[in-house]
């Protein structure tokens, strides 16, 4: 007889007291095809409902389901007629409607995409690429690329290869639901970055799970100005208004003011925001919430979401707030409902969204309803791996099928509450930014022996990025050098915004730092 506490095997049912709550058999294993299966059937479906509508300075633009589809078209022929060996193509640039014509045109093909992400140097730039083996690096809006940095590999424009037209025709190994469909850069904090490898159905499965839970219907408008490299934009957003075949509001960079000019007149129904976001539309002066009159629900993730926050938007703008959780391993984990009890719907998680089964294991164990231990998921809707070095997607589940997500958690009554970060990932404003990587470039600059990264706690971010540097003995470096160093070779938003030069970092007998000690000293 199987013990109480083990962790639960494949098709265990629930267990009355514990933290398990089975999910995954809500989804019949066939509910989920491709994105291309998805896009063909919304097109020929709704070829004259909007698919992608945005402002352009003050005029309304749209492109329809039926045109989109016919220019990604144009782009898979022209994906077509090169030689793809590794059949993924690399995204870059933020200029939303021509990244989803590359996205869209990638899937076509019978491509997978892969994100990068923008801002990066050169050199790290030419890491990823050669890290991922993709054929081909298409460039959307004001991009720059070294093509000296990519030898062997073609950067070509979007446009350049919707330019090229033709039809693009079947292709003779069509991807199946559990093919790669998404390889999406992560990490932890041991260094390299890392690329989760998503399937077909994991993505749409994951969106079509998000918009439903978010109130989404047949038709929706969404608004989640998250980055595409992101993959709470591309999954809580593009894909999300795929699987309603409804409509995507593209926004440009994010900025409050045009932000919410876009809600007002696009009249989105459901709108995506991190924290930051809607602390920075709270500061404008003027929102009122005739502005948010078409939202039935804001929902906001990447982050733990302050309280006080929640309660500001709501009575500010007269609208409900919802808490999403995910992450790039495994998007669009738990949402809270409108309908849930005030704590709830803002104090916690919400609930486990269908697709996956959760559990909460410490040590290796099942922990009792309610007590706090690392959240685990299971089941289709979560990445195939990481992407390992022979280019194949390594399965990092336990002999049970469970995925550890780095978050200590609870759960009862089949609520999930967050309490913490195994990890030591840095969640500004959210974006993941991972200590490991910015210490390894750091840590190059002459005069440096060692190097800490951490964050701390930011009002308007949530986190900021803190360096702490063990100088080289006889060096004259400065926190200026150090922030002057940083500025060429980091992207901005990897650049640490305070600076400590330290003789030594607390440390445990064998000699690793103890990063809570040197935290709570220097803050």
């Amino acid at each position: 007889m199987t013990e109480a506490g083990s962790p639960p095997g494949p098709g265990a049912g629930i267990r009355p007291g514990w933290s398990y709550l089975p999910c995954s058999a809500a989804d019949p294993a066939d509910s989920f095809g491709t994105v291309d299966e998805r896009f063909s059937d919304v097109a020929r479906r709704y070829p004259e409902r909007v698919a992608i509508s945005w402002l352009d300075e003050g005029t309304v633009r749209e492109v329809t389901w039926g045109e989109l589809f016919a220019r990604a078209g144009a782009v898979a022929a022209a994906l077509r007629d090169r030689p793809l060996v590794h059949r993924r193509i690399g995204v870059l640039g933020r200029e939303r409607v021509p990244w989803i014509v590359a996205m869209y045109g990638a899937v076509r093909a019978g491509c997978a995409i892969v994100p990068m992400p923008s801002g990066e140097t050169p050199d790290g730039l030419a890491e990823r690429c050669t890290q991922v083996g993709i054929d081909l690096l298409v460039t959307v809006g004001e991009v720059t690329v070294d093509c000296a940095g990519l030898p062997g590999l073609e950067v070509v424009d979007v446009h350049g290869l919707e330019a090229a037209g033709g039809e693009p025709g079947d292709h003779p190994d069509r991807p199946r639901a559990d093919d790669e469909f998404l390889l999406q850069f992560t990490s932890g904090t041991t260094g390299r970055p890392k690329l989760a490898v998503l399937s077909h159905r994991a993505v749409l499965g994951s969106a079509h799970h998000y918009a439903t839970a978010a109130g989404g219907t047949d038709g929706s408008v969404l608004l989640n100005p998250l980055p595409l490299e992101h993959v709470g934009g591309i999954v809580g957003g593009v894909v999300s208004a795929l699987a309603v075949a409804g409509t995507y509001v593209a926004v440009g960079r994010f900025d409050p003011r045009s932000t919410v000019e876009a809600i007002r007149t696009l009249r989105p129904a459901i709108v995506g925001l991190v924290p930051t976001m809607v602390i920075d539309i709270l500061a404008l002066d003027g929102v009122v919430p005739e502005d948010f009159a078409s939202v039935s629900a804001v929902v906001g993730g990447a982050t733990s979401v302050d309280p006080e926050l929640i309660d500001s938007i709501e009575q500010r703008l007269d609208t409900r707030f919802l808490v999403a959780y995910g992450q790039s391993e495994a998007p669009c984990l738990t949402m809270s409902s409108p309908h849930d009890p005030l704590h709830e719907r803002t104090r916690t998680l919400g609930r486990p969204l269908p697709g996956r089964d959760y559990c909460v294991l410490k040590d290796g164990h099942l922990v009792a309803e309610g007590a706090v231990g690392e959240l685990c998921v299971r089941g289709p809707l979560i990445m195939t791996g990481y992407l390992g070095a022979e280019g194949r997607p390594i399965a990092v589940c336990d002999e049970n099928g469970w995925m550890r997500t780095g978050d200590l958690c609870s759960m009862r009554d089949g609520v999930i509450t967050f309490h913490s970060r195994i990890r030591e990932v840095v969640i500004r404003g959210g974006e993941n930014l991972y200590p490991a990587e910015i210490e390894s470039v750091i840590s190059r600059m002459a005069g440096v022996a060692e190097v800490v990264v951490f964050g701390t706690a930011d009002p308007r971010l949530g986190e900021r990025l803190v360096a702490a540097v063990r100088a080289a003995a006889g060096s004259t470096v400065t926190e200026a050098d150090l922030a002057e160093y940083a500025a060429v070779r980091l992207p901005r938003q990897k650049q640490p915004t305070e600076w400590f030069l330290v003789e030594d970092f607390p440390r445990t007998s064998t000699g690793k730092v103890r990063r809570l000690d040197l935290v709570r000293h220097l803050h």
